[in-house]
């Protein structure tokens, strides 16, 4: 079958056909402008490129009001550009006036998230608050919605381990591709977290930094410690100090802890990003 234009001109007669049917299965979203407005023209240009580059997750509906007063006046357009989003039969998303392209593509961002990416969105901003119980009930819909999605896994394993669940986070990890590379984050999470069921409380093991902090297996511990309690600076520093006090301390295991805990961090993190430069400093 072939598929339909991802831009088109719409017309009083074909609106019910080309506009709201095609709204139950993709966002509409139709353009009023006119040649006579410049601002309205670039507008028309944006959206005629970002049409494309979405390739047919949206349809841009081209509304010439000269043409089509008709349809201007029904929509309540009081001047162009003007923005009007259908989806599902009905208005969903509307803008006025002039927007820039970036203004343009997170609108349309926005408009193409499948529900699977909405919840992803809302589960970053649960994440950063560290609302586990609140995580685990997004991540859980999110599968429900898309369980074949292997990012969603990778957060409920990390989640799992947040909450120090971690048998059923060990099952969710074996759920997993191995050579998917977020599954680093959790595995390594899991790892940090086993091992520090082992080793002294954070008090002691800074009563006995108090005596002597020259300690590395104290240094080390407390690193571990605070790495699992998300103090990833404070855990990068003790464990920069390792590599700088000995680096063959327990066959380089400063270094390839820093690797693990800068793991557990966003790729952009402004933290992961000096330690990693200080490390490579170091190395080199």
């Amino acid at each position: 079958m072939q598929s339909l234009p991802h831009t088109f001109e719409v017309a009083q007669q074909t609106f019910q056909s080309d506009v709201v049917q095609r709204s139950q299965q993709t966002p509409v979203v139709l353009l009023f402008w006119t040649d006579q407005v410049p601002v309205s023209v670039e507008t028309k240009s944006i959206l005629e490129r970002l049409a494309t580059q979405f390739n047919g997750k949206f349809a841009l509906g081209l509304i010439d009001v000269a043409r089509e007063p008709l349809i201007a006046r029904q929509l309540q357009i009081q001047g162009v550009p003007s923005l009007r989003v259908l989806y599902q039969g009905a208005i969903a998303m509307q803008a006025e006036g002039p927007q820039s392209e970036q203004q343009l593509r997170d609108l349309i961002q926005q408009i193409t998230m499948s529900s699977g990416e909405k919840l992803q969105s809302t589960l970053e901003e649960v994440l950063a608050c560290e609302d586990w119980d609140q995580a685990l009930k997004i991540v859980r819909q999110s599968l429900l919605d898309e369980p074949t999605n292997t990012n969603f896994l990778v957060e409920l394993a990390d989640i799992l381990v947040c909450r120090e669940e971690f048998d059923e986070a060990l099952d969710v990890l074996n759920k997993i591709p191995a050579d998917l590379p977020d599954r680093i984050r959790p595995q390594h999470r899991l790892e940090l977290a086993q091992e520090a069921a082992g080793m002294r409380s954070v008090d002691e093991l800074e009563q006995i930094l108090n005596q002597d902090e020259s300690n590395l297996d104290a240094i080390y511990e407390l690193a571990v410690r605070q790495a699992v309690n998300r103090q990833y600076k404070a855990a990068l520093e003790r464990l920069m100090q390792i590599l700088r006090m000995d680096r063959q301390f327990r066959d380089d295991i400063g270094r390839t802890t820093m690797i693990r805990v800068m793991s557990l961090m966003p790729i952009d993190s402004p933290i992961a990003k000096d330690y990693r430069r200080q490390l490579f400093t170091y190395l080199h």
